[in-house]
C-alpha cells in the first residue's frame, strides 16, 4: 500500500492556477483522512544540499504530489529521489512530459492512489561529477547534464569525450547535451537528438550547432562512464547545468565524469498509462491536439 502513513507533500508552482488546485487536492486527501503538507519550491533548493533537511522533514512522507510543469517536477526528483518517495505530475499549463496527469484527471488520479489502483515507474537519473580544486561535487539529474558556451561572443567550444577511457572524439560545437531517456524529450529533442523509450539503458549525447557535419547524435549503454574534456580557448566562458536548473563554471582544469546514478526517480502513473499516448498528444501524431504553447515549449522558447 503506498499511503502507509497518510502522509502527502504538495509542490506547487507560483501560479493562481496552481494555487487554487493545491486548496482542491488538500480538500479530496482531507475528505480521506489523508494529511497534506505543502511546501514552498524554494525549500527544494536547500534540501539538495543539506540532507538532514531532506531526512528530517520528509522521513514519514509516502509520496509527493506536484502541481505544475516538467521544471517543478525536476527539482523535486533530485531531492525525493534520495529519499525513495514516489512523485506525482500534475500538469499545470506548459508542455508537460513529466507532469502527464492532466488537472482534470485530479480527483481519478488520487483515488486511484487512496485505492492502491496505480503503477510505479522508475526513470534512471544521471550524476555528474565536477572536480574543482582537488574538490568534486556531485549532481544528479533525471534530463540531462548541458555543457554550453556563455558570455555574449558567438564562438564554438572543443569538447574532447570519452567513453569508458577510450578518447572518442573532439565536439566542435556550441556546446553537448548528455541525457537520459526521460531528458530525450527535453533539450535534447529541440537540439535534433532521437526521442528514447524511457525504459531503455541508454544515454543520449548530442551536440549543439555542430560546426561539423560528422558530428552527430551518439547513444551509449548507461553503464558506461563518459568523460568530458574542455580543450577550448581558457579564456572562454563555459557552463554546465543540471537539468537547466542549476549552473556551475566549466574550466579547462576541471574534470567532469557522467555515470548512472545509484538513484532513480520513482513516477506514479495510472494503470493506463503510456509514453507512446502521451508522446502521440504531446506532438501531435496520429490526430493528438497540439497547442500554440505546446509549439513554444518545443522550441525551447519556455520553460515548464
Amino acid at each position: 500500500m503506498l499511503l502507509k502513513n497518510k502522509r502527502v507533500v504538495i509542490i506547487y508552482k507560483d501560479s493562481q492556477d496552481a494555487k487554487v488546485e493545491t486548496q482542491n487536492v488538500q480538500d479530496i486527501l482531507g475528505r480521506k483522512g489523508i494529511e497534506s503538507i505543502t511546501i514552498d519550491p524554494s525549500l527544494l533548493k536547500q534540501c539538495e544540499t543539506e540532507a538532514t533537511c531532506e531526512k528530517n522533514r520528509f522521513s514519514e512522507v509516502d509520496c509527493v504530489i506536484v502541481l505544475g510543469g516538467d521544471g517543478t517536477l525536476l527539482s523535486a526528483s533530485r531531492v525525493f529521489s534520495k529519499l525513495n518517495i514516489p512523485v506525482l505530475g500534475v500538469n499545470i499549463g506548459g508542455l508537460g512530459f513529466l507532469t502527464s496527469v492532466s488537472k482534470t484527471d485530479i480527483t481519478q488520479i488520487l483515488n486511484d492512489i487512496v485505492e492502491n489502483r496505480i503503477d510505479i515507474e522508475p526513470r534512471t537519473m544521471l550524476i555528474c561529477k565536477i572536480t574543482k580544486n582537488n574538490e568534486t561535487i556531485e549532481y544528479n539529474a533525471l534530463n540531462d547534464v548541458v555543457i554550453h558556451k556563455g558570455g555574449a561572443l558567438a564562438r564554438i567550444i572543443d569538447l574532447k569525450l570519452y567513453i569508458d577511457g577510450e578518447e572518442l572524439t573532439t565536439f566542435r560545437a556550441d556546446g553537448l547535451i548528455i541525457s537520459t531517456p526521460t531528458g530525450s524529450t527535453a533539450y535534447n529533442l529541440s537540439a535534433g537528438g532521437p526521442i528514447v523509450t524511457p525504459s531503455l539503458n541508454t544515454f543520449i549525447l548530442t551536440p549543439i550547432c555542430p560546426f561539423t557535419l560528422t558530428n552527430r547524435p551518439l547513444i551509449v549503454h548507461d553503464e558506461s562512464t563518459i568523460k568530458i574534456e574542455l580543450v577550448t580557448r581558457s579564456y572562454e566562458v563555459v557552463t554546465l547545468t543540471i537539468d537547466g536548473q542549476v549552473g556551475v563554471d566549466f574550466s579547462k582544469e576541471d574534470n567532469v565524469i557522467l555515470s548512472k546514478s545509484v538513484y532513480k526517480t520513482l513516477l506514479i502513473r495510472p494503470k493506463d498509462y503510456s509514453f507512446y499516448k502521451v508522446l502521440k498528444r504531446k506532438l501531435g501524431w496520429g490526430g493528438g491536439t497540439y497547442n500554440s504553447e505546446d509549439k513554444r515549449k518545443c522550441k525551447g522558447e519556455t520553460k515548464g
